[in-house]
């Protein structure tokens, strides 16, 4: 990346990094005057470097590792003073970095020092804040199937919904079983429950009953569950047999009270895919 601000950028990049590994890369002047320096040839740490860097005015800063509290700081400083700071952290993705970036400061600074700053940053490129759970209510409102919940290798397309996103004509790895299953008629499938009752919290895995048999029966299990605050109601995800249809009525069993839904094929908030379409006047 820092090579090739150099290549693509007239300016100055500085390269601030840790000891020197096999394979480490020499940048060398393109378009842009390169100055690397190396933790502790050329500077005791990244914070002295980080310190000194000012003085050589550089448009990209690269910075090896954010390693420790310091180092944080100013590299947080840097990048608000419009400098392009490119560093590493060891962490798994965009989330875990934030969380990364929040955590390795003390509770008795967190509050005014760096929470605040990476938020107004997310803020002004456009990041609003949705709630905890907002991400997992809106995805069981619109009936998106998550994998570890309504999907795994024991659940075919055709059971989750999908069946319309295979390419059957062509040739694929379980294609002729696929094809068997789809002649045979699957034995259960995802659907939605729309429960009335806002005190119920279902949190899946629960049982479903079906409400037209004495003592009830076994019908299936709910697999994802939130309250969903675009439709009023908590609301459910869950694997129902076949011949459970549209407007049935059945009981989920959490924590051995049972619970009225009414089953829904279609998803429970913008069923017709008109709102996430951006169709003008469009009302769910």
């Amino acid at each position: 990346m820092a090579d090739r601000a150099h290549v693509d950028v007239t300016g100055a990049v500085s390269d601030d990094q840790g000891p020197r590994k096999s394979g480490s890369f020499d940048h060398r002047h393109q378009r842009s005057i390169v100055d690397q320096r190396e933790v502790p040839t050329d500077t005791p740490s990244f914070a002295q470097a980080l310190h000194n860097v000012f003085r050589e005015s550089p448009d990209v800063i690269m910075v090896g590792e954010v390693r420790d509290l310091e180092t944080m700081q100013l590299v947080l400083s840097l990048a608000e003073t419009g400098h392009l700071i490119l560093a590493t952290l060891h962490t798994h993705d965009a989330t875990h970095s934030i969380s990364r970036m929040v955590d390795v400061f003390p509770a008795e600074i967190l509050t005014d020092q760096p929470s605040g700053r990476i938020y107004d940053a997310l803020y002004a490129a456009g990041a609003r804040p949705a709630g905890l759970y907002a991400q997992t209510s809106m995805r069981i409102e619109k009936g998106y199937c998550a994998m570890g919940h309504e999907l795994d290798t024991d659940v075919t397309p055709l059971e989750a919904g999908l069946d319309f996103a295979v390419a059957w004509g062509t040739d694929f790895i379980g294609r002729e079983a696929l094809l068997r299953r789809r002649d045979k008629g699957i034995g259960s499938r995802v659907a939605t429950i729309l429960l009335d009752d806002t005190q119920a919290v279902p949190l899946g895995s629960e049982p479903v009953y079906a409400s037209d048999m004495p003592g009830g029966r076994i019908v299936g299990k709910t697999t994802s569950a939130a309250f969903g605050y675009r439709i009023g109601k908590p609301v459910a995800l869950a694997f129902l047999d076949a011949a459970i249809g549209e407007g049935d009525l059945v009981e989920i069993d959490i924590a051995r009270h049972m619970w009225t839904g009414r089953v829904t094929l279609q998803p429970a908030f913008d069923p017709t895919g008109a709102r996430m379409r951006a169709v003008p006047g469009a009302r769910s």
